[in-house]
């Protein structure tokens, strides 16, 4: 799919490659940017999944990440505030609209 977006599109038109982190995805942006005759283009994985992952790290953290989240442990003191403040917004249609016009 990465190929034929990237080839409709036409050689000369890509700069860059933005995917989903899912590992197919992953491995096919690394391999169409890793390309020597494709040199010209950046692969940038879509980051929104690996903060989501690294959020619920350090929400939930295993024995293994102990040390790492103990720095990040004032996140977990906002979790409630920021799924309440998410929340309102989602739900009211007001700050949705706010939201959508200064996040695009």
């Amino acid at each position: 799919v990465v190929y034929k977006s990237y080839k409709r599109r036409g050689e000369e038109n890509a700069v860059q490659i933005i995917n989903d982190d899912a590992s197919v995805c992953s491995l096919a942006g690394m391999s169409l940017a890793g390309d020597p005759k494709k040199s010209q283009i950046f692969w940038t994985p879509y980051v929104a999944h690996s903060i989501n992952l690294v959020v619920k790290s350090i929400c939930n953290p295993t024995k293994k990440d102990a040390n790492v989240v103990k720095s990040c442990s004032w996140i977990k003191e906002h979790e409630n505030d920021i799924k309440n403040i998410r929340n309102f917004v989602v739900n009211h249609q007001n700050a949705l609209a706010i939201f959508n016009k200064y996040s695009n």
